[in-house]
């Protein structure tokens, strides 16, 4: 008798990284170091990715940040933000 056990998830063939991964990864790295409680993944970046980081952050800031703007200006958060994410090296024109 022939057992079919599925693969161990560690065992699975890991989707390359690409710059996608490394967009993200830097969009929360930038979050992380100021304290915004965001969390990006591939499918954020897809839902908020038309135009560069400047049009990305304010989108998002819009849909899902409304909060921040009674406090902060979004001009102010959307600069911080982009300039954060840009000393973690990916930085989208």
């Amino acid at each position: 008798m022939q057992l079919l056990i599925d693969t161990i998830p560690s065992q699975r063939p890991r989707r390359q990284r690409d710059a996608v991964d490394a967009e993200v990864d830097a969009f929360n790295a930038a979050f992380e170091e100021l304290d915004i409680a965001w969390r990006w993944d591939r499918d954020v970046l897809a839902d908020f990715g038309q135009g560069d980081d400047r049009a990305k952050v304010s989108a998002y800031l819009r849909e899902r940040g409304a909060h921040l703007l009674k406090v902060y200006d979004a001009g102010f958060i959307v600069d911080l933000i982009v300039a954060t994410k840009a000393r973690w090296g990916i930085q989208q024109q």
